[in-house]
């Protein structure tokens, strides 16, 4: 499950799941909740707003981008694994990613030199929390495995022992944020950032500070 500004981009060129070229979009983030097979979402909910983003995002997938998806046996049987990053890093590493790409400014209607500060302040909506990924419409965790950034080379390797693959050397993608982020935070951006993920910062024990 590739949560955005985690490393999974690495982890999937790694997998072979993405392209070594970067092609834009290449990356799959769809969440728990998006792979699960239509016909099995809550019918309490079909009619409401989770549901009518979760067909959407279907459709979208399907046609636009030609991805498969998969059973509910294979979405119940299947290893799956994920990496999460400690909030502050991570807002960080999303404003470079963003800023360095005319499509996502455009996307998200982000003046140009836009400081971190005016970021944080005006555009933390645009990255999802963590949880989001790996939670279905329930709330219940539905990966069997949660690495993490601070830790990745070990925790990758035990990736890599459970999918028998020999070497767990990961290449370097996408890795702004550590540890220079640190020096762009001030109070103010501190206590934003601790607000707006709140419940990621609560259940991963996240602290300031961590790479």
């Amino acid at each position: 499950m590739h949560i955005p500004k985690s490393a999974g981009t690495s982890v999937g060129t790694k997998l072979k799941i993405y392209s070594e070229d970067g092609k834009w979009g290449m990356q799959d983030h769809r969440s728990i909740r998006h792979l699960t097979p239509l016909q099995h979402l809550p019918m309490k909910q079909y009619l409401g707003k989770v549901n009518y983003e979760i067909i959407y995002r279907h459709l979208r997938d399907r046609i636009l981008f030609k991805r498969e998806y998969p059973t509910r046996t294979q979405l119940e049987t299947y290893y799956k694994f994920t990496f999460v990053r400690n909030s502050w890093a991570r807002v960080f590493s999303w404003y470079i990613n963003v800023m360095d790409d005319d499509k996502q400014m455009k996307r998200y209607r982000i003046p140009e030199n836009a400081s971190f500060h005016w970021f944080v302040e005006n555009r933390l909506n645009t990255l999802k929390d963590q949880l989001y990924y790996i939670t279905d419409v329930n709330g219940t965790i539905g990966v069997d495995f949660i690495g993490r950034y601070e830790n990745l080379a070990d925790d990758f390797s035990s990736v890599c022992k459970r999918l028998n693959i020999s070497d767990p050397l990961l290449p370097r993608k996408n890795s702004e944020g550590a540890p220079a982020y640190i020096s762009y935070y001030n109070d103010h951006l501190i206590s934003l950032v601790t607000q707006r993920y709140k419940k990621d910062i609560e259940f991963f024990n996240f602290e300031f500070g961590q790479i």
